[in-house]
């Protein structure tokens, strides 16, 4: 069983030491900072090691990562190794506020608030809600529909970065598989959802550099927190 929730019934959940972390970065990343006490099994170890890291497959394990692309990946890969009791954060933690700090401000505070609470270097990005409304409504038609078989996407890129330098550092996305729009700082981006590991971008997104440039919501969350 996968159970997505929220960042704060994460922080309750560790508290009460009802669940264990497990980090899937690297580590290097784990080395700068971590959740206190959590288990280091990078991605590309997940399939050889986690019965050696994870010897309970019965144990709740709360797996995270730095931006929820490595976490959502390795929840998927313990779940087909017998893991039965996975939780990972919903949403990747997104949060709205309600603050009269402007964005490099915010983006400062709430830095500051998880490597003071978790240890952890957490990129974080921001964005007003009516910038967020102006964005959608600029989605290229193939973006956003209800075709399940497509997975739609939006990339944000943390600043200072441009989607100029995303695409340079991914190079051409597959001609028949995905399909990408870039505008302003952000990148809208649908794939074939059942040949996504044949797509160009996929595996790119997850691999240094672009990795640590971005942070990627579906287009259901995004609509989501436009709509609130």
């Amino acid at each position: 069983m996968i159970q997505k929730i929220e960042p704060a019934a994460a922080i309750r959940l560790l508290d009460a030491k009802k669940a264990q972390a497990v980090d899937v970065r690297e580590p290097d990343e784990y080395a700068v900072g971590h959740i206190p006490g959590a288990k280091l099994l990078p991605l590309g170890e997940v399939m050889s090691r986690a019965a050696e890291v994870l010897p309970d497959k019965d144990a709740p394990w709360l797996v995270y990562c730095r931006t929820g692309r490595r976490s959502a990946d390795a929840v998927q890969k313990l779940d087909a190794l017998g893991y039965t009791n996975i939780v990972t954060l919903q949403n990747s933690g997104n949060a709205v506020l309600d603050t009269n700090s402007d964005q490099a401000a915010l983006i400062h505070e709430v830095t500051d608030l998880m490597r003071e609470r978790f240890g952890l270097e957490i990129p974080v990005y921001a964005i007003e809600q009516e910038s967020l409304r102006e964005l959608l409504a600029q989605s290229p038609a193939w973006w956003g529909h209800e075709d399940k078989a497509i997975y739609d996407n939006l990339i944000f890129l943390l600043p200072p970065h441009t989607a100029e330098e995303l695409e340079e550092a991914l190079g051409a996305p597959h001609p028949e598989l995905e399909w990408v729009h870039p505008c302003g700082d952000a990148v809208f981006w649908s794939f074939d959802r059942q040949k996504y590991q044949k797509t160009n971008w996929w595996p790119r997104t997850a691999q240094e550099p672009a990795r640590e440039w971005i942070t990627i919501r579906t287009a259901g969350t995004v609509r989501k927190l436009a709509a609130l």
